[in-house]
């Protein structure tokens, strides 16, 4: 689901000096030791780089609202898989991994994609990590294990300012939210208010030789689960950290 604060410690020492003459020496008043004052904030552990993480009891603490946006209920920017900035239009065309597209029977084989592959490289690096870039380390996208143990707390779909979305309750009193913010492709946005679908931090593996998918989450009213979307369609992102 990244940079810390830094304690400053104060010193009040009295202004008031006394200086005697006595015998061509000057005598000061001896410092009062317990005028010295010391300030120490609690560090707020709910707040990591200026954005809000709860603790739902599980693994990692969740970040109360998608990348790019400020309330728990806001859509936020959307990101193609493995893609740090938002952009007008999502397709293979505009795919920052795409290299010399080879089809094969399941879809686009691994040789189509300049760095990523279902067989070798299927976990996001660092620096292509959406959330790690906008938010700083220790933030980033969750992985799938992550995802499955947040579904397996209690929720139930509801709308709050108007928007739907899934909410989330834990055994210790906190609650989660995760709107229905739709993906886009091409140009447009589609399943807005119907579906939420947020990336994994992994590319989709099979027992065949193709790579063009992702792993995402997806939720709506009756259900949600595992999804395994074309990479290059824009999707929410929600961060976690440890």
């Amino acid at each position: 689901m990244k940079e810390f604060g830094i304690i400053a410690f104060l010193l009040f020492m009295s202004m008031d000096t006394m200086a005697q003459v006595s015998g061509g020496q000057i005598k000061r008043k001896a410092q009062n030791t317990n005028s010295v004052k010391r300030t120490n904030k609690p560090i707020d552990k709910s707040v990591v780089n200026s954005h809000k993480a709860v603790d739902l009891g599980l693994s990692v603490r969740w970040a109360t609202c998608n990348v790019g946006a400020s309330k728990p209920e806001e859509y936020g920017n959307y990101y193609a898989w493995g893609e740090t900035k938002p952009k007008s239009d999502y397709s293979w065309a505009t795919y920052f991994d795409i290299g010399n597209i080879q089809q094969g029977l399941y879809g686009y084989t691994q040789e189509s994609f300049k760095k990523y592959s279902s067989i070798n490289n299927n976990k996001l690096s660092k620096e292509d990590d959406a959330a790690s870039m906008k938010w700083g380390s220790p933030w980033r996208i969750p992985t799938k294990d992550e995802f499955e143990e947040l579904w397996s707390l209690p929720h139930r779909w509801e709308i709050v300012n108007g928007i739907q979305g899934m909410k989330f309750i834990s055994s210790n009193g906190h609650s989660f939210f995760l709107p229905a913010a739709g993906a886009k492709m091409d140009k447009e946005l589609k399943q807005e208010g119907v579906w939420g679908i947020y990336w994994t931090s992994e590319v989709y593996r099979t027992d065949h030789d193709t790579s063009d998918s992702g792993v995402a989450w997806v939720l709506e009213e009756e259900d949600g689960g595992c999804a395994y979307p074309n990479r290059f369609q824009g999707m929410s992102i929600r961060a976690v950290t440890e």
